[in-house]
């Protein structure tokens, strides 16, 4: 038997849910779209206070930034281009959606390298963004695909301030 909480939490992204050999509806069930939005109103953890901060104006700075900062967390060499990559790819989005400077943070937490980067834009509503493959003759929008590609875990918050892009890379 699932506990209540699993049950109800189970409504809100299925609208129906089986009880044996019968089903019911769910009157909680979100639509996909309204269900990313709900998860995204919660806010990421701040980041620590030993967490390393710069300032950039472009994404080439970021990425020799954050393959420093990887490489001196212990991150694996085989990671630290998808670490660099993934990051100038989001600064790129940065200075070209958003803001003329990216504020960079890294740190390490469980296990894993971590690296924020946000800025002063109008944010990223789209609770799916970085999901659906661009097409194959586009110019732009690969920049979050190739983020969640690469890094294991990748957080986007609409922030009071701007957006905020929260990169997981395990150390492992």
């Amino acid at each position: 038997m699932l506990s209540p909480d699993i049950v109800q939490d189970a409504c809100l992204t299925h609208p129906f849910v089986g009880y044996g050999s019968s089903r019911a509806a769910c009157s909680d069930y979100l639509e996909p779209s309204a269900f990313g939005k709900r998860i995204d109103e919660v806010p990421l953890p701040r980041a620590p206070e030993e967490a390393n901060e710069r300032y950039f104006g472009n994404a080439g700075a970021v990425r020799r930034f954050v393959s420093t900062e990887a490489r001196a967390a212990g991150l694996a060499d085989d990671r630290l281009d998808d670490a660099e990559l993934a990051a100038g790819e989001v600064a790129a989005n940065v200075f070209r959606h958003a803001a003329d400077v990216a504020r960079v943070r890294t740190w390490v937490a469980n296990g894993s390298f971590v690296c924020d980067i946000d800025d002063t834009g109008h944010g990223i509503e789209d609770p799916f963004a970085g999901y659906a493959i661009a097409e194959r003759l586009a110019t732009t929008g690969r920049g979050l695909t190739i983020a969640r590609r690469l890094a294991d875990v990748v957080e986007i918050r609409t922030t009071p301030t701007g957006a905020l892009v929260r990169m997981h890379f395990n150390r492992g």
